[in-house]
């Protein structure tokens, strides 16, 4: 259950989704502000476009704690089917956490999380009627505990507003410029 500030951090988180009118910075503003109920290491939110040939591009990151070299090897991640692609199949709102997420360890996406010093992570894939607008997810090192079912729950609420902003805005998501 979720504690009186937890609520009053969410609907100004919420406010943040709605009424900060430029997409990149209300992500970064975003990622900025959820440390307080959800703390991580680092994080990273994309916007996607998928081609026909199901080759999904991660468009204009913004991200905290990681490099660019990071944010560019998970995008040929995603599409090379090692990590990721099981919660974007799906094409619906969802949000996740690795933990849950029952997947055979392969190699490249191990090197992925012991170069940048990732042990858990968590986030929310956006899909609106099967277009897959963005993601946003969460990163924590080995010596920090678990993405917990508080921090799902917090996720959860806030996966709705951002799918609402994101399909809003979902011809510019579709335009914006590539890593």
């Amino acid at each position: 259950m979720l504690s009186h500030l937890q609520w009053l951090e969410i609907n100004d988180l919420i406010l943040l989704i709605n009424r900060t009118e430029d997409l990149k910075m209300m992500r970064l503003y975003f990622l900025d502000a959820v440390r307080l109920i959800l703390p991580y290491d680092k994080a990273v939110f994309y916007l996607f476009t998928e081609e026909e040939n199901g080759i999904i591009t991660l468009k204009e990151p913004v991200f905290k704690n990681l490099s660019t070299e990071a944010v560019k090897e998970y995008e040929r991640l995603i599409n090379s089917d090692v990590m990721g692609r099981r919660v974007m199949n799906l094409r619906r709102t969802t949000e996740y956490r690795s933990s849950d997420l029952i997947q055979p360890v392969q190699s490249a996406a191990g090197d992925f999380f012991t170069k940048n010093n990732i042990f858990w992570y968590s986030g929310i894939v956006m899909a609106d009627k099967d277009i897959l607008l963005g993601e946003v997810i969460f990163y924590r090192s080995r010596d920090k505990n678990d993405f917990s079912d508080t921090d799902l729950e917090i996720l959860n609420i806030l996966k709705d507003h951002f799918t609402l902003r994101l399909s809003r805005e979902k011809d510019k998501c579709l335009t914006v410029g590539r890593v």
